[in-house]
């Protein structure tokens, strides 16, 4: 008799294990079910491209000059997505550090940007990486950008407005040619 509830305690133990880990069909989320004709919304191209001021490639255009003004090597360009990466440049520090400073001096830094427009706000995005170089282990680590990183990227959104501005401008009027040359150039 004993053996009796041993084995069905056995058998029941067993049933349970094997339903949580092979899960239960009901906690399963069902099968999406898609219409053979229907197309992924992905490949939907956005309504805001339509009216954008700007074509994709004057941004790729103004971004790409900017970022060569300031000294930045493109890595990669994006013109789907009107985005452009930049190689690290290596910069000095304009604050901090210095001679003498003790421990976590950050003299030498090094930074990559990667400057993107959205068409719907009319506007410049541009995300940094900021690093310094250790040189108690001779690597580079991480740190959030500078006040004057910021700055930077404030006057290069700026920049990169202005150009959108003249080639909007000058394809209102016309060519190029007809621009002023006594206008400088940011």
């Amino acid at each position: 008799m004993k053996y009796g509830h041993l084995l069905s305690f056995a058998i029941i133990t067993l049933v349970f294990s094997l339903s949580v880990l092979g899960g239960c069909s009901m906690m399963q989320p069902p099968a999406i079910e898609e219409e053979p004709g229907a197309a992924p919304l992905e490949e939907a191209e956005p309504e805001a491209t339509v009216d954008a001021e700007y074509t994709r490639d004057q941004v790729i255009e103004a971004i790409t000059t900017t970022l060569q003004q300031y000294r930045f090597t493109v890595k990669s360009t994006d013109v789907a997505n009107a985005e452009v990466e930049t190689e690290w440049r290596r910069e000095e520090a304009f604050e901090g550090g210095g001679p003498g400073a003790g421990y976590g001096s950050e003299d030498i830094y090094r930074s990559n940007v990667v400057v993107s427009f959205d068409f719907q706000r009319n506007r410049v995005n541009i995300r940094r990486e900021a690093q310094f170089l250790d040189f108690y282990i001779n690597d580079w680590r991480d740190v959030t950008p500078r006040r004057y990183h910021r700055e930077e990227d404030m006057e290069m959104q700026n920049v990169i407005m202005q150009y959108l501005g003249q080639m909007s401008e000058s394809g209102e009027t016309g060519s190029p040619e007809t621009e002023s040359p006594d206008t400088e150039s940011p």
